[in-house]
């Protein structure tokens, strides 16, 4: 049995920066769920 990764579960692991100049940096059809 293999131990998680420590980010998961966590808040960081997902993160939304949407005032970033360059989102979203790849194309996505769900921009309120666009992990960068």
């Amino acid at each position: 049995m293999s131990e998680k990764p420590y980010w998961e579960g966590k808040e960081f692991s997902f993160f939304s920066h949407k005032n970033c100049e360059y989102f979203p940096c790849h194309k996505t059809k769900d921009v309120e769920n666009f992990n960068c």
